[in-house]
């Protein structure tokens, strides 16, 4: 079974936890119309979100192949495009500084203390170099608490002895980037998952401890208030791999929240 053309219509773009932008793509008769030129972009980067939005049709079609439910769910929200994050997006070190910096603040505060952080380490965006001759002192008086700069100091520890890089991040296995990222003080689990989907656009991505796709799984599989744990969910989603991340932002969707952090 394929998405029906109203199933395809739109393309909503899941880019990053505050981007609700949609993309304009237009697909009429299961064929994909390229969007308008954009001259901000080069053509590397327009050829990238043309396969992401490709890579996002395809998933759709393949959810809705595997639990006809999906149907509803993508025509009334489209197909989603995970967004990848290329040299215009900055390092994967400078946005894992900033997912620490945000943990369990709320958004202003975290701005604020964010923009402090980066001005005390003095590099912009910040490098694992310039993180390690911060003096720890200095990362607390930019208002960062004692954990969460010991947190980024042991993340640009780990890029700068080699077990963090950018080319591990590219080429590591979904269970290698899991066991690497969460061998940073500071990077969980969930932290790790939603990382892989919105930095990386690892497209078959379970984040099962995320409380919004677990209560996504329970009015999709009519669960009633009853929150599933994750090795059900893991279960119940086998057939959507490989494809887990998109239908993990469609249980977002199913419950009318934006992606974590919104």
């Amino acid at each position: 079974m394929v998405a029906t053309a109203k199933a395809t219509r739109a393309v909503a773009a899941v880019a990053t936890p505050r981007t609700t932008r949609s993309l304009s793509a237009i697909h009429k008769g299961g064929r994909r119309e390229p969007p308008p030129a954009d001259p901000s972009h080069d053509a590397a980067g327009s050829s990238n979100a043309a396969a992401a939005v490709d890579e996002g049709s395809l998933a759709a079609r393949h959810l809705i192949s595997a639990d006809p439910r999906f149907e509803a769910v993508v025509n009334a929200h489209g197909t989603l495009c995970l967004r990848r994050g290329g040299p215009e997006s900055g390092s994967a070190f400078a946005a894992l500084v900033k997912t620490i910096c945000f943990q369990q603040l709320a958004g202003k505060a975290a701005t604020t203390i964010h923009g402090r952080a980066i001005q005390a380490i003095g590099s912009d965006p910040p490098t694992p170099k310039a993180v390690l001759a911060t003096p720890h002192a200095t990362l607390r008086a930019a208002g960062l608490s004692d954990r969460k700069a010991s947190y980024i100091t042991d993340l640009a520890t780990h890029f700068s002895e080699g077990r963090l890089s950018e080319e591990v991040l590219r080429t590591a296995t979904d269970d290698e980037l899991v066991e690497k990222l969460t061998a940073v003080r500071g990077i969980g689990v969930w932290t790790c998952h939603i990382f892989m989907m919105f930095r990386l656009g690892r497209p078959d991505v379970l984040p099962v401890g995320d409380l919004g796709v677990q209560k996504g799984f329970a009015k999709f599989f009519g669960l009633g208030t009853r929150l599933p744990k994750p090795p059900e969910m893991e279960q119940l989603a086998q057939s959507w791999s490989p494809f887990r991340s998109y239908a993990s932002a469609y249980m977002w969707r199913v419950i009318d929240v934006k992606t974590p952090g919104s």
